[in-house]
């Protein structure tokens, strides 16, 4: 008998939903007036990073790293390294398929090198694939049945004097299943909008990270992308079988519920660890990956092709046998939220951020100074016995000169004019006419 629990190593518990491709049908998201123009919703993934130094840090764009990634899946096994890997004492998690589609949908507003860059480390030789990519993963990762929610969405934010491209907004709505929305960015109108639709498409599970997202004065065009899955296992863990047991953290040992059971389950060895997949009932997995006693989480997570390779394709793992297995696992709520502009920039990603590199032709009909300014992730994933809950968001603000609405109108006091100074509650100071200045 094999016993599938912790021993003075913390569980290594990585999770990689993997919905299966069938009739799903899509969650549109709809704008909210004032002026609002409206898209069907988009869906959420995103293309990530690789091995670099905390996220937000800033990175001269001559210390890059080339990345070495040729495929959405080296994508993905970047971002998880990369983001999963850092202090011992606290949990991290993030979603690289919402950071995927994210990184997608900027790539479309952008044109020369900014393209250039952020393609080079999404895996996809061209705009075309990079689409087809994208709704592939749409129409596979999107249902809402009696089984499992899974929701991806994604919007476009624009200021309102902003003159966007129609073509590429079509494109956004058509690829991607984005939102558009346009008002007055700065405004707590608008925030409180945007807050709002981050909240509805993440299922209310990241409202502390959300509170904190606004525009600034400054923002001229900002991008949403999130994705929210709720789900029952397959075989659901008996709530009179959950006990209180030792979890052996780094830095401490804490008593916390495992939930327990016996059953017959495919089980997976590497070179330095086990894992095990609980399926859900709709096709997606969670799948636990737990170092050994001489090893650490920190080294598997470095061990990239061992994360998505055993994932992503489970029926070419060689050690892989069916047996009984005694499992206990604890139950868990983590979340985490960090910048991803550092990582981003340690990719080679960097003419988007500099004013005078950053390139959005794509989406501005009229040449305009456009730069992206910052890039959100968060992410929560808890479970119970019953099954599991989990939500994330991308959001990338960009900053910039408004371009003026594009009708104009004359103003030219070249004849007798009235002219009132106004105060405090906008009384009358002074009033006059001018007939000869």
């Amino acid at each position: 008998m094999i016993f599938f629990k912790q021993s003075q190593k913390a569980i290594a518990a990585i999770m990689i939903f993997s919905a299966l491709a069938g009739n799903l049908t899509g969650c549109g998201s709809r704008g909210y007036g004032d002026g609002s123009f409206e898209v069907p919703s988009l869906p959420v993934t995103s293309k990530l990073l690789s091995a670099v130094p905390s996220s937000g840090e800033d990175i001269p764009a001559s210390h890059a790293i080339p990345p070495d990634i040729e495929s959405p899946e080296d994508f993905y096994a970047c971002m998880i390294s990369t983001l999963l890997t850092g202090n011992k004492e606290e949990n991290r998690v993030c979603s690289p398929v919402n950071i995927y589609m994210a990184l997608a949908m900027l790539t479309e507003l952008t044109e020369g090198g900014s393209r250039t860059q952020l393609m080079s480390i999404l895996g996809e030789p061209d705009t075309a694939s990079l689409r087809s990519y994208v709704e592939e993963l749409w129409d596979g990762n999107n249902r809402d049945d009696r089984f499992s929610t899974l929701k991806p969405a994604a919007s476009l934010w624009a200021d309102q004097n902003l003159a966007l491209r129609k073509d590429m907004v079509k494109i956004l709505s058509q690829s991607y299943h984005a939102s558009v929305y346009q008002g007055k960015m700065g405004s707590d109108n608008l925030d409180q909008k945007y807050r709002k639709w981050l909240g509805e498409q993440t299922g209310g599970l990241l409202e502390q990270q959300i509170s904190s997202q606004k525009f600034s004065d400054e923002t001229v065009l900002a991008l949403a992308s999130t994705l929210y899955f709720k789900g029952r296992w397959q075989d659901e863990f008996s709530k009179n079988a959950t006990t209180e047991d030792i979890f052996h953290a780094e830095a401490e040992d804490i008593t916390c519920e495992f939930m327990n059971r016996h059953a017959v389950m495919k089980y997976y060895r590497g070179d330095s660890f086990a894992a095990i997949s609980l399926p859900f009932g709709d096709g997606c997995d969670m799948w636990l990956l737990l170092p050994d006693e001489t090893s650490s989480a920190g080294e598997l997570l470095q061990h990239e092709p061992c994360l998505t390779g055993l994932v992503m394709h489970p029926s070419e793992w060689e050690d892989t046998s069916l047996i009984t297995v005694n499992l206990s696992i604890p139950k868990f709520d983590v979340s985490w939220d960090t910048d991803l502009s550092g990582s981003l920039k340690q990719l080679g990603v960097s003419d988007v951020f500099d004013p005078d590199m950053a390139d959005f032709s794509a989406i501005l009909k009229t040449p305009a100074p456009a730069w992206l300014s910052r890039v959100s992730h968060a992410a929560r994933v808890r479970i119970d016995e019953e099954g599991c809950e989990a939500a994330a968001y991308t959001s990338m603000m960009l900053c910039g000169a408004a371009m003026p609405p594009e009708e104009q109108a004359d103003f030219i006091a070249d004849r007798p004019f009235v002219f009132v100074i106004t105060g405090a509650e906008n009384v009358p100071l002074f009033a006059g006419l001018v007939n000869h200045p």
